[in-house]
C-alpha cells in the first residue's frame, strides 16, 4: 500500500482564488504526490582507476536511480567525500599508488556510520578478510555480479552503528 500526501490545490467552486498571505484555498480537487517521489535520492561516490568500469557501473548505478559521483583517485574520493557527503562509498581494489582498503579505512576511521563497499574483479580471499578487518563488504566483479544491487540496497538501506576498529600503532 502506497502513502500519499495530498496537495491543496484551488478548485472551481471558489473561483480558483485565495486570499493573499493565507496559502492555497482548500477545495475539492487535490494532486496526489507518491511519497517515492519526495524521497530524496541516494548519493554513491564510485572510486575505480579504470575509466570505462567507471563509466560502466555508473551508467548501472544512475540506472537505478542513484546520484553517482565518479572519480578515479584516493585523493580525489577524499576531496569529493567532504564535498558531497555520500551515503555510500564504492571503491575497486587498485587504486593507483593506494588501493580501496586505504579508502574504506578512512572512511570507517573518519565517517562509521557511512557504509562502504570495496570491489575487486577476482575473488581473493586475503582481501575478503582485510575488508572484514576493516569493517566495509567485499564484492567480486560488481559488473556482472547479479548480487552487487542488493548489496548497494542493503548497505544505504540500513542504518550502520559504528564500532571501534582497531588502530595503526
Amino acid at each position: 500500500m502506497k502513502t500519499h500526501l495530498t496537495v491543496p490545490q484551488s478548485s472551481e467552486t471558489d473561483g480558483g482564488a485565495s486570499v493573499p498571505g493565507t496559502g492555497a484555498s482548500f477545495g475539492t480537487q487535490r494532486t496526489h504526490v507518491s511519497r517515492t517521489e519526495v524521497r530524496p535520492r541516494r548519493r554513491i561516490l564510485l572510486v575505480n582507476a579504470d575509466q570505462l568500469a567507471l563509466m560502466r557501473l555508473d551508467a548501472r548505478l544512475t540506472g537505478e536511480g542513484y546520484v553517482v559521483v565518479p572519480v578515479r583517485t584516493f585523493h580525489a574520493a577524499r576531496k569529493r567525500f567532504h564535498a558531497i557527503g555520500p551515503d555510500l562509498v564504492v571503491a575497486d581494489v587498485r587504486l593507483e599508488a593506494f588501493n580501496g582498503l586505504h579508502l574504506g579505512w578512512w572512511v570507517r576511521l573518519e565517517h562509521p556510520n557511512v557504509p562502504v563497499i570495496i570491489t575487486h574483479s577476482s575473488c581473493d580471499h586475503v582481501l575478503e578478510r582485510e575488508a572484514q578487518f576493516f569493517g566495509v563488504k567485499f564484492v567480486t566483479n560488481p559488473l556482472e555480479n547479479p548480487e552487487f544491487l542488493r548489496h548497494v540496497r542493503a548497505a544505504i538501506g540500513e542504518p550502520r552503528r559504528a564500532h571501534a576498529m582497531a588502530r595503526p600503532r
